[in-house]
């Protein structure tokens, strides 16, 4: 599935996913289900409960529990998964049409909607918690949709004000995947580490505890980061472009990941000598391991500068324009694949340009 915009921006094909167009969309913020955390008696872990319908009973509301260290670690995680309360409006919420039998339901925000007000999401865009059926795809509202698209460019460009501000609407899910760009589903962490911004990064992960790691290595029990579909690691996108985000880097191994973890360890020496060049304190005996790192974004002059590279490699330059619709947004390469503009789907071909 690919990054997809509503059909405005095809109208209109000099716009992007910038705060001015917000106003053209109908945002119904979501109202949670029922959730609720408490403390264990016996394991004094904090319980997360999440009410949700059952799957082979819709009628049926089913409890589902997790535990955690933490209270804030258990609340926040309600906030993820708890699904949408689906709205009870015989109209379509976003153009005030439509009546039943055509209106449904979008699954990120619960509004009524009409099939001319939706699109279809990836499974994996939705938390599993977020609907009751197994289909492959699910219903969304063309306003979360946009918000979605807004977020991850956001993100990609390294915009923390601006992506606090789509966050802030309450439909923007911190734990569920993109629209696969090039074909590589990422997680809002990935795209926020790929944009270059520190300040992001930081906020998704100690504020917002987006988790950098669901599992450990077998045979040494070190932390091994979240990975991409393509099973890139958050170091190799931090690793990866004209040069490393050390910052971003330095950042991640100081939270328990080791330089090691990679996909391509070619980039791993270079990126080491990088570290050491910049004056981060690494333990000689093991290099892989961050040492009394600050994390007050100091370096961040440092950092890859995110609005000349390519938003689908984030490798090269941004040395290409897609006509006929005008859109800047990635390299040669990555233009020369592309059969549609990402931005607006528009049928399109990549025009390289020259700088002086």
């Amino acid at each position: 599935m690919k990054v997809r915009s509503p059909q405005v921006a095809a109208a209109e094909p000099q716009s992007d996913f910038d705060l001015s167009l917000m106003h053209r969309y109908k945002i119904i913020k979501r109202t949670l289900a029922q959730w609720s955390v408490h403390r264990s008696l016996t394991t004094q872990n904090w319980i997360a409960t999440i009410s949700r319908p059952d799957q082979q009973n819709p009628e049926k509301i089913r409890h589902i529990q997790f535990p955690f260290a933490t209270e804030k670690e258990a609340r926040t995680f309600c906030k993820s998964y708890a699904p949408p309360k689906m709205s009870s409006s015989t109209v379509c919420e976003i153009c005030a049409t439509h009546p039943n039998p055509t209106v449904r339901h979008c699954r990120n925000c619960g509004a009524s909607v009409c099939d001319k007000c939706s699109v279809r999401w990836g499974a994996r865009m939705v938390p599993k918690t977020y609907s009751s059926s197994a289909a492959l795809t699910q219903r969304v509202c063309k306003s979360c949709d946009w918000l979605s698209n807004a977020f991850c460019m956001s993100l990609l460009k390294g915009r923390f004000a601006e992506a606090q501000t789509l966050f802030q609407t309450g439909n923007v899910n911190l734990r569920t995947s993109f629209a696969d760009i090039r074909e590589e589903a990422m997680f809002p962490i990935h795209t926020a580490v790929m944009g270059g911004s520190f300040e992001l990064v930081r906020w998704l992960v100690d504020v917002q505890l987006c988790p950098i790691s669901v599992r450990t290595d077998p045979k040494t029990g070190s932390m091994l980061s979240v990975q991409t579909s393509a099973g890139r690691t958050l170091l190799d996108l931090a690793m990866t472009g004209l040069r490393p985000k050390l910052d971003i880097l330095v950042f991640l191994i100081r939270k328990g990941l080791t330089l090691t973890d990679v996909k391509n360890p070619a980039l791993v020496p270079k990126t080491l000598e990088a570290i050491l060049k910049a004056g981060y304190p690494l333990d000689s005996a093991l290099p892989t391991k961050a040492v009394d790192i600050p994390v007050d974004g100091s370096v961040e002059e440092t950092s890859t500068c995110i609005e000349d590279l390519c938003c689908l490699c984030c490798e090269q330059s941004m040395d290409c324009v897609l006509t006929p619709c005008g859109h800047q947004m990635c390299c040669i390469t990555c233009g020369q694949q592309l059969k549609q503009c990402p931005l607006c789907k528009t049928d399109c071909s990549a025009l390289k340009v020259f700088r002086q």
